[in-house]
């Protein structure tokens, strides 16, 4: 047992490492002379933000140069959140450190999963969420999408109250896409709009895009690197540097971490979604295949355990992330091997 909890404790010690590294290689270095590569912002900036920058310089300004885009290059659209309160766009992010990403309240798959993923980043964030860092999630579908769907949205997540979701006018959520360099054209702008997030300091002019899949602690990570206030964490350069491999590590946990375990757990009690332990001794295993791979199916006819636990948790809708048969097989073999191992171990083995 002793050797068991040490190898439990060290694979841990080392999944921390590798994410630090992981987050040293996305560009957290914390050298003092490193600084974060804006991402590409479209348009150029404002009139009002070149001949600013011309006058201090003494001299004509290469586009290069332009540093932080100001109001007079994000739009001014006026959004209104949950709360009915109503803010130019420029002023939800100037002068901050921003995390602003775009979802609609009745969206099924994608919007759910990241989410459930940014509340494990606000949760992280503890009280600095709202001082030291902001949240701006903004809806695509201002035609559907209102203060109180909003609320409601917010509620249903358990989100905290100083993360605020936004609606402006139709096109107005893509205009701001593209002024962050995360627009992407699609036929249908709301139901394939782009997953991407836009993270930055605007005081600073420091910009990337990252993906609605990103790591929580990767993020946080990411985070404290545009905040000049915040200490910075020990600098890991690269994998190589993790004391011990995580080779052992399977596909099937691999699966359950990146697609499960933001809104679920095994052993450790109900998060958005049901707490997964011994799920497999409660349900049928060909319950449990369909409704891991296609839930939102199985939602759509009303089936009677399905809709039990929509009502239950919040009316959450538990995403379709588009699993092969194989892979379901895989994560169902995972979550009894687990909830067998809970009961020899006495705590759950994933600690994360």
């Amino acid at each position: 047992m002793k050797r068991n909890l040490a190898k439990i404790a060290e694979r841990g010690r080392a999944y921390i490492l590798v994410l630090a590294a992981f987050a040293a290689l996305c560009g957290c270095h914390t050298r003092a002379s490193d600084s974060l590569t804006p991402v590409r912002m479209t348009g150029d900036a404002g009139a009002g933000d070149v001949a600013e920058r011309q006058a201090q310089a003494g001299r004509a300004v290469a586009p290069e140069e332009y540093g932080p885009r100001g109001a007079s290059y994000f739009p001014s659209f006026v959004l209104t959140n949950e709360l009915g309160e109503q803010k130019a766009f420029f002023d939800l992010i100037a002068g901050k450190v921003v995390l602003v990403n775009f979802v609609y309240t009745t969206c099924g798959d994608s919007c759910p999963l990241e989410t459930a993923r940014l509340r494990k980043v606000a949760d992280r964030l503890g009280a600095r969420l709202g001082k030291d860092v902001h949240f701006v999630s903004i809806s695509v579908d201002p035609e559907n999408d209102t203060p109180a769907t909003l609320a409601a949205y917010k509620e249903r997540f358990r989100l905290p109250a100083n993360w605020h979701f936004w609606v402006g006018k139709p096109g107005q959520a893509e205009e701001i896409q593209k002024k962050l360099g995360v627009y992407r054209e699609a036929a249908d702008q709301k139901k394939d709009h782009s997953l991407d997030m836009a993270v930055g300091n605007q005081a600073t002019g420091q910009w990337l895009k990252r993906s609605h899949l990103e790591n929580s602690e990767v993020m946080v990570n990411l985070l404290d690197r545009l905040n000049p206030r915040q200490p910075q964490r020990a600098q890991i350069v690269g994998y190589e540097q993790a004391p011990s491999r995580i080779g052992d590590v399977d596909g099937a946990e691999r699966l359950y971490v990146s697609r499960c375990m933001d809104c679920h757990s095994i052993g450790r009690g109900d998060g958005i979604g049901p707490d997964l332990k011994d799920v497999t001794s409660r349900r049928p295993r060909a319950w449990l295949k369909r409704w891991i791979k296609e839930p939102d199916a199985m939602l759509k006819e009303h089936d009677p355990i399905a809709m039990g636990m929509y009502e239950k948790y919040m009316q959450v809708a538990m995403p379709n992330t588009k699993l092969e048969d194989a892979d379901v097989e895989l994560l169902i073999d995972f979550i009894d091997r687990e909830s067998k191992s809970l009961a020899e171990l006495g705590r759950p083995r994933i600690q994360r």
